[in-house]
């Protein structure tokens, strides 16, 4: 009997193969290369790989940026992520200059040119080079295609991917004047939507605008989130205190009455438009409730009037914890109630202002006693005493006068 000839290199219209088998079958899978001596050492490189146990899924390469990126939809719809869009606009930036190529063949050098390349730009919404943020975000979206394709055995390793520097950390709050001017210049229901978020810290987009009368419990004086739908998928209370009683008292009562109409939507913040329909219907008047879901030109206006047209939602919540924290209410306390995790979070929405170190000057004023006048030092008495004596023995020839020759 014929011995079987061992598989290895063969040429394919010009291009070096080998054989790999999967299951049961053998699969050709090209080398790319025209070289011998490089086919051969690829081909033991592989061989080698494969005792070690990787995938062959994983060494053949070919997984390109396309493939993974329609797996990194699928792998964030698996996760109930919501944040899909944003990450495809960045991703949007990473696929014109590596779109269309097996990722395996993106290497390090190329990843640091492409940082260099997109600081240079200009961003066309404001005029501006990127920020080493937005790229920062660029890249991470790249790094969790590249562990993507590791978990899921379409690639064999990945390139380190550094970040770049990053001092963009915001510190804006409301003090309680640019609070009531912002506040006044909003209308029904926006003004109570930032009075919410003033009080509680809650985060404006994802927790309070969603919120409905069920999490209220006015008998037992909570409000709560259920597991689930926070930032941190972690469940919320917040003791319902008087200033947010007040609040929600009459929106609630107008959620009653409206029930009584026939309305049936239980957000807290709801808009009630007026509407007289389509157009090619009779122009008979109704209204319909619909639910706040955004306020950013409304926003924009508002602080702007109040004169603080830096100021973003997000900074109401670090205004409520700087407040908890000055009003006395423990670290642990105030995590919990806001949603942060981290002691080191916690620390970094307790912005230190002007009125915080005109308060540590006046507690820090009157420490020390009234002192007696302190004694000169040993070496300034011998000084004070040679230059007297100087003063002594010199000639008293009385002033000179400045107006004769020399």
């Amino acid at each position: 009997m014929a011995r079987r000839k061992p598989i290895g290199i063969f040429l394919r219209h010009g291009v070096y193969c080998h054989k790999v088998k999967r299951g049961r079958e053998w699969v050709r899978l090209s080398l790319r290369t025209k070289d011998r001596d490089t086919a051969i050492e690829r081909k033991t490189d592989y061989d080698a790989k494969r005792r070690k146990g990787i995938p062959a899924s994983a060494l053949t390469g070919r997984a390109t940026f396309e493939d993974l990126v329609a797996r990194y939809a699928t792998d964030y719809t698996n996760r109930d992520q919501s944040a899909w869009p944003v990450i495809q606009r960045r991703l949007k930036h990473v696929a014109k200059v590596f779109g269309g190529r097996p990722l395996a063949e993106i290497t390090v050098l190329e990843i640091e040119d492409y940082k260099a390349q997109r600081k240079r730009m200009i961003s066309p919404r404001t005029g501006r080079p990127y920020a080493n943020a937005s790229i920062n975000r660029e890249l991470a979206a790249l790094r969790r295609l590249f562990r993507l394709g590791m978990e899921l055995d379409l690639l064999g390793h990945a390139p380190k991917i550094r970040m770049l520097g990053e001092s963009n950390v915001r510190r804006g709050f409301f003090s309680k004047e640019e609070f009531v001017a912002m506040r006044s210049h909003l209308e029904s229901p926006l003004d109570a939507i930032v009075t919410f978020a003033y009080l509680t810290g809650w985060r404006v987009r994802d927790e309070i605008l969603p919120l409905r009368w069920s999490a209220v419990d006015f008998e037992a004086k909570e409000i709560r989130i259920a597991v689930g739908e926070t930032k941190n998928r972690a469940g919320r209370v917040f003791p319902l205190t008087a200033e947010l009683d007040e609040l929600l008292r009459p929106l609630h009562a107008e959620y009653l009455a409206r029930k009584v109409r026939g309305f049936s939507d239980s957000h807290v913040f709801v808009r009630v438009v007026e509407s007289r329909g389509k157009r090619a219907a009779p122009r008979t008047r109704g209204e319909f409730v619909q639910p706040v879901r955004s306020f950013g030109w409304k926003w924009k206006r508002a602080v702007t009037l109040a004169g603080c047209p830096d100021r973003i939602p997000h900074d109401l919540r670090r205004t409520a914890v700087r407040n908890m924290v000055r009003l006395g209410v423990p670290g642990s306390v105030c995590m919990d109630l806001v949603g942060h995790k981290t002691k080191s979070m916690l620390e970094r929405y307790n912005i230190t202002g002007k009125s915080d170190s005109d308060i540590a000057r006046e507690k820090l004023t009157g420490q020390l006693p009234t002192l007696p006048p302190t004694r000169p030092g040993r070496e300034v008495r011998r000084k004070a005493r040679a230059l007297a004596r100087v003063l002594a023995l010199a000639p008293n020839t009385g002033p000179k006068d400045l107006s004769r020759p020399v």
